[in-house]
């Protein structure tokens, strides 16, 4: 059938508890984040339903819905991950070490910010990206650095040659370091290709 089940294993990869998503759910990527803990994880899934994209914290022991990701009044939070700028991203979805909020990937406009998401899912802060097109880039990944206080975002431009065959990739690395809950860009890396995954030092 159409259904997905969300499992949890044990070291004997012994399935200790597992929910099925039912049939409202449709086939989009579904993108997952534990707590530095391993005590939680955030799911990001589609509703089929009235296809908005949710994210959801289970617990680890019994998959309980823990939380659901909203605004203060409470409302949907909307445009997370859909449109071209964030299209068949999987990895936009890092819950940060220290385990204090949870990082997801918003269009607006024609760019996207990055929004923030408390353990009890409650939508808190965001920033905007820095020269992001929705026409021609999509955020490909999120990362924390160790401290929690550096998020990393992978940004993927895809663009035509000079023939109309030919596809160019470049991506930018853009580190973002928080200061008094206020965001700055640090530093953007840039390279003349595809990055297939980024990461921290553990120790750094």
């Amino acid at each position: 059938g159409n259904e997905s089940c969300l499992l949890s294993m044990n070291n004997y990869l012994e399935v200790m508890s597992e929910i099925a998503f039912s049939q409202r759910f449709s086939g989009e990527v579904v993108t997952m984040s534990w707590k530095g803990d391993a005590s939680s994880v955030a799911v990001s899934i589609m509703d089929g339903e009235d296809n908005v994209r949710r994210v959801r914290i289970y617990s680890r022991e019994n998959l309980e819905l823990q939380a659901l990701g909203r605004m203060e009044t409470g409302a949907d939070v909307r445009n997370v991950y859909e449109g071209s700028c964030a299209s068949n991203a999987t990895d936009n979805l890092a819950w940060s070490p220290n385990g204090s909020i949870i990082a997801a990937v918003q269009e607006i406009g024609r760019g996207a910010q990055i929004i923030f998401f408390e353990a009890c899912g409650l939508r808190h802060r965001e920033f905007k990206l820095r020269d992001v097109s929705s026409q021609l880039d999509k955020v490909t990944q999120l990362q924390w650095n160790s401290k929690s206080d550096i998020l990393a975002v992978s940004i993927e431009r895809t663009e035509n040659g000079e023939e109309n065959s030919e596809v160019i990739k470049s991506t930018r690395v853009q580190l973002w370091h928080r200061d008094n809950y206020h965001w700055y860009l640090k530093y953007e890396l840039r390279f003349p290709c595809q990055i297939v995954k980024i990461d921290f030092d553990i120790e750094k």
